[in-house]
């Protein structure tokens, strides 16, 4: 993991969406994966539209997180419908194993280190209660998220630095 943001309130999304576009211009070819359910298709749309404008490739991965147990489906209206349990337990595996690491340089390597640290499964009945793994879980989840659409849409390149992607 080479960059990592949080915004802080008020959350813009026009400004979030001018920051995901200078992230991907300095990257260059990507994936971009989303939460379509948390954050709906206006600003989905808002988020590809400025990606679009830099002229940077993008390959689009609108992923709805379920609390259902069962497969990964594809749905041409909301994405891909990956259940919560698989995402999270699919990062924790690749952290634990040393496949994820955390670059020194991240601010939030000690918050996201942490997360995954305090990260605890769900029973059934909890998986129902909403989308959010407990108290300050976004990290993990955005993390999984781009674990989950890396593992499917990415080959192996050149790395980007740190520093090439600017300042928070």
């Amino acid at each position: 993991m080479r960059h990592l943001e949080r915004r802080t309130p008020p959350v813009r999304y026009k400004g979030v969406a001018e920051r995901v576009a200078e992230i991907a211009g300095a990257v260059g070819e990507c994936v971009a994966a989303m939460d379509l359910i948390r954050m709906g298709r206006p600003v989905h749309a808002l988020l590809m539209r400025a990606i679009h404008d830099t002229g940077v490739r993008v390959t689009r991965c609108p992923i709805s997180v379920t609390g259902e147990f069962g497969a990964v489906s594809h749905s041409p209206d909301v994405g891909w419908l990956v259940p919560r349990r698989d995402l999270v337990s699919s990062a924790l595996l690749l952290f634990e194993q040393e496949q994820l690491k955390i670059a020194e340089g991240l601010d939030l390597a000690g918050a996201l280190t942490a997360e995954f640290a305090e990260c605890k499964p769900r029973a059934p009945k909890e998986e129902l209660e909403g989308w959010r793994l407990g108290r300050n879980d976004e990290l993990v989840l955005a993390v999984a998220m781009s674990t989950w659409a890396a593992e499917r849409f990415l080959r192996k390149a050149d790395s980007v630095s740190v520093g090439a992607l600017g300042a928070a």
